[in-house]
């Protein structure tokens, strides 16, 4: 199951010294011919990896450790950002800032903004119109001309797509099917696979999984079952199958962990890839002040039949523990008890069609591993890696999980999460 190495960095890249040096030569040297020249004075952006800080920053690093720094961005009206699509040309990523309020009752005002990793700039704000103040980017659509975004309307969030300044909007999904997000886009850009809550009154607290035309139209239920969420789609690379997540909402109402599923994208085919939910679903880690949380989904490798998956270990306890008696008003509802936490998690790749399954790190008592990201050319995972009581730390290893690295814990040590592949980009 070795990735495909055909989009690997070149072995003789050049350093930033030796960079620095080759574009002093250029300027004096004359001889040289124009498309040497323009190729010597190019700007070389490394295989990086952004991801965000514990207190809400974006920090930036690369696979080799080299460059750490946290982004100034310097916008006031912003408390936390976070990371969007990357352009074609690996240099511009967006990023989304969110103002005062709680960012899951929609509550906050939403800014997205163009980076450019060459010059350390943002744009101005790219939406000048959008339909709601509550408005994610979830990806470009085929010649990076339009996108595809998410509102929160009425109470129910609903998919556009757009021109990159929220122009020529054009709706995907329509009022009453369902609180949809999740979304994401084939390989080979013809179809979208979501996930959806809430989209007919007898089944307005199940979410299940749907494929369609970037437009919306061909509209295909994939699954749907009354016993679990199905959620978090993630494409092959053929784009033919969708593995997936189900939770037994009703014997784990922390959602703490779930099965994998594969299915055809046609919603054929469909079956469990294991058993007794052993998927690392809801993460909670940290310490107080600063803790993380949120969906630690499955992802399929872009260039191998390997899909990711956090194997949680028998009878593990996570440090923070769900509140079952309590109402929860905060998307988080758990309490922070360390001392009552054993077992944990390690990251392993499931081989979707013959159900192999291949431990990458090791199983190791009171540590969690998770938030697995493939780069794009399937050769390196990143992931979070946290111990009981310690932040949330960035890790990159090669995709058969040698090479294991530590890369950083966060400005000040409190911790990162969610983190995201910059490429390595020439321009």
């Amino acid at each position: 199951m070795k990735p495909n190495p055909a989009n690997r960095p070149r072995p003789d890249a050049l350093s930033r010294r030796e960079f620095v040096g080759g574009c002093a030569a250029v300027a004096a040297a004359t001889m040289l011919s124009p498309r040497r020249a323009e190729a010597a004075a190019s700007v070389i952006c490394p295989e990086e990896l952004i991801c965000r800080s514990l207190t809400g920053k974006l920090e930036i690093i690369g696979t080799d450790g080299q460059g750490h720094r946290v982004l100034e961005l310097n916008r006031p009206d912003i408390e936390s950002w976070g990371v969007g699509p990357v352009f074609a040309d690996g240099r511009r990523v967006i990023l989304t800032g969110f103002g005062r309020g709680t960012v899951w009752k929609g509550q906050a005002n939403v800014q997205h903004f163009i980076y450019d990793r060459a010059t350390g700039r943002i744009s101005d704000p790219m939406l000048k119109a959008q339909p709601a103040p509550h408005t994610t980017i979830s990806f470009l659509l085929p010649g990076e001309e339009r996108m595809m975004i998410g509102s929160l309307v009425n109470g129910e969030t609903l998919l556009f797509s757009c021109r990159l300044d929220g122009s020529e909007l054009r709706p995907v999904t329509q009022p009453g099917q369902g609180f949809t997000y999740g979304e994401t886009l084939s390989p080979d850009r013809r179809r979208i696979a979501f996930h959806s809550v809430g989209m007919s009154p007898d089944a307005e607290n199940l979410y299940a999984i749907f494929t369609a035309h970037p437009d919306g139209t061909a509209r295909t239920l994939v699954d749907r079952d009354e016993e679990a969420y199905c959620f978090g789609p993630t494409w092959s690379p053929d784009s033919r199958w969708l593995a997936y997540l189900k939770c037994p909402f009703k014997t784990d109402p922390g959602h703490d962990t779930a099965d994998l599923w594969l299915a055809r994208a046609d919603g054929s085919e469909k079956h469990a890839l294991t058993a007794g939910h052993p998927h690392l679903f809801a993460t909670g880690f940290g310490h107080p002040p600063h803790y993380g949380n949120g969906s630690n989904l499955t992802l399929w490798s872009p260039t191998a039949h390997a899909i990711t998956h956090s194997r949680v270990s028998r009878d593990a306890v996570p440090p923070w523990v769900w509140a079952v008696n309590r109402t929860d008003t905060d998307h988080f509802n758990r309490d922070y008890r360390p001392e009552q936490a054993r077992g944990g998690a390690q990251l392993c790749l499931v081989d979707p069609f013959s159900g192999k399954v291949r431990a990458l790190t090791p199983a190791t008592e009171r540590r969690w591993d998770f938030r697995a990201k493939w780069s794009p050319a399937g050769d390196k995972l990143a992931f979070i890696r946290a111990d009981v009581g310690g932040p949330g730390q960035l890790w990159v290893m090669n995709a058969d999980g040698f090479g294991a690295r530590f890369l950083t814990a966060g400005d000040g040590d409190v911790g990162v999460d969610h983190p995201h592949f910059l490429p390595r980009a020439v321009v």
